[in-house]
């Protein structure tokens, strides 16, 4: 493509406001208009949807391996839901996996004999893209986490504050975990080998922090329960008031709370539904002496504390002295805890960095119970009637494109929108010229995408344009053309003079198994 015909409005100067170097070089280079204010998508230029197109085939190149099919739905999971509900009808119909492309991003719906089965395909599809994604130098890591009550498996990349796509997480700079805040808290929690005391009543007047409490009391903050009402708002318009039990210096993680009641919307409870709930309770609540009827959901590190710190249920009064099993319990202890940076690794027990990272993909299972009526059943293997287990997954192009773009340099062959960039610094020397409109034409003939620069233009206006433009290779048509040499720079940045007899080899040989 001679590059008189493209549009590529590059910018010389660097926008003012924004930060990120990678979406710099995108507006710099043209291959996105600046943002508006308030705008959350990008605007593609002509280059931009060439690389977004070549990032897309890397994509459909893992759906295809993966032997998912493609499909364009007006309203993508419900008729994906209809479509399958008419095909399934035995397990040998399953797995069957469906992806749509949206503007910018993949839309995936999975049906699979078991929650196993789905769960296997989910981290099939992880490592598949992990690994062609490291081809082109990009490490991709896993991250489990708990989004919207539901549990998800995402690929995330390491990038900084200034990305438009950067979420605060954790990474483990020894094995490269990576984490946020409601990630699973896993191992093993120390039993207290404490001696039991009596239950004691004392007085806390205006203890309402656990920091004013453990001031008065004079014990640290693990020590103390906090007793916490909340609501789950059903979508039949029933209405849950239950109870969570934390250690005092740990976080709810809202989001592991609505996983486990199996809720979307959860809040906390408002005075009077703690009213209608359990009565005339006042003050300080605790886990004693509540109804035998309340639903009590404990994290797993308050099962078995001794000793502890709880409110009495009386105004300006706690109990001390709590213990698990002979004063209070729940019938479910689950992992409830926001994940904090001193917990550590929960692979290898290494101190973990504050870290941003960009998901560039979310899968999860979905939970059956939120089908109702669009169940998906099918005959077994034993010949019962089974309901088939769904599952999801999106692609998110705009963090995946940054990620894959330097704020400098050559961009990832096979990605870059044009493999190799032929300048011609002066079209008056029409030597170099023929020469650069000939290479050009041969390496396309190879099957190379080629830029070639025809342009009318200064020559440093030229360099500077294909060093934003990123092909990964460069032949320069200079003063050496009458004589048959050009200048062939490499993705590294080498340079060396070519014969022109020589060098369709030479770039066939730079990108060998890399396309």
């Amino acid at each position: 493509m001679k590059m008189s015909c493209v549009f590529a409005p590059t910018v010389k100067e660097a926008p003012k406001g924004v930060a990120d170097q990678r979406m710099l070089r995108l507006i710099r280079g043209g291959f996105v208009s600046r943002l508006a204010a308030g705008q959350e998508s990008l605007n593609l230029l002509p280059m931009g949807v060439l690389l977004f197109e070549r990032t897309s085939c890397k994509v459909e190149e893992v759906l295809r391996a993966m032997a998912f099919q493609r499909v364009d739905f007006p309203d993508f999971c419900s008729h994906a839901k209809e479509v399958a509900s008419g095909y399934v009808k035995s397990y040998r119909h399953l797995p069957l996996t469906f992806y749509q492309r949206e503007r910018h991003s993949y839309r995936i719906l999975g049906f699979a004999e078991s929650s196993s089965q789905g769960e296997e395909l989910i981290r099939g599809t992880c490592r598949e893209f992990s690994r062609r994604l490291s081809n082109v130098g990009l490490s991709v890591r896993e991250k489990a986490s708990v989004s919207d009550g539901l549990d998800t498996l995402d690929l995330v990349v390491l990038t900084d504050k200034t990305s438009p796509y950067g979420e605060r997480g954790y990474y483990c700079p020894k094995c490269a975990w990576c984490g946020d805040e409601n990630s699973p808290v896993k191992g093993g929690v120390k039993p207290q080998d404490k001696e039991p005391r009596p239950l004691e009543v004392v007085d806390t007047p205006g203890a309402d922090t656990i920091a004013e409490l453990c001031r008065q009391l004079g014990v640290p903050p693990e020590n103390t329960i906090k007793t916490m009402f909340y609501v789950a708002e059903r979508q039949d318009g029933e209405k849950e008031v239950f109870v969570v039990l934390v250690r005092g210096d740990h976080k709810i993680s809202e989001e592991k709370v609505k996983k486990v009641v199996g809720c979307r919307n959860v809040r906390f409870a408002d005075p009077l539904e703690i009213k209608e709930t359990v009565g005339d309770l006042a003050g300080y609540l605790g886990p004693v002496g509540l109804p035998e009827r309340l639903r009590v959901i404990a994290d797993r590190h308050v099962e078995g504390m001794v000793n502890a710190v709880v409110g009495a249920n009386q105004p300006e009064r706690h109990l001390m002295n709590a213990c698990w099993g002979r004063d209070f319990s729940a019938k479910e202890v689950k992992d409830l805890i926001v994940y904090e940076k001193e917990i550590g690794c929960p692979v290898c027990s290494s101190a973990l960095e504050a870290e941003f990272l960009s998901k560039v993909a979310s899968f999860s299972m979905i939970a059956t119970s939120s089908l109702g009526d669009r169940k998906i059943s099918y005959q077994g293997r034993d010949g019962k009637v089974e309901e088939a287990h769904l599952w999801e997954g999106k692609i998110y192009m705009e963090p995946l494109v940054l990620s894959l773009v330097g704020p400098d340099g050559p961009l990832p062959a096979g990605v870059a929108p044009f493999d190799v960039a032929v300048i011609v610094p002066s079209v008056r020397n029409k030597e170099a010229l023929e020469l650069g409109e000939g290479l050009a034409e041969s390496l396309e003939e190879k099957g190379f995408k080629v830029l070639l620069d025809d342009r009318d233009e200064r020559a440093g206006v030229k360099f500077s344009d294909a060093e934003l433009f990123g092909s990964p290779v460069t032949i320069v048509c200079g003063k050496g053309s009458a004589d048959g040499v050009v200048e062939l720079s490499y993705p590294d940045g080498a340079k060396e003079e070519v014969q022109v007899e020589n060098l369709v080899e030479k770039v066939e040989g730079i990108f060998a198994g890399n396309r």
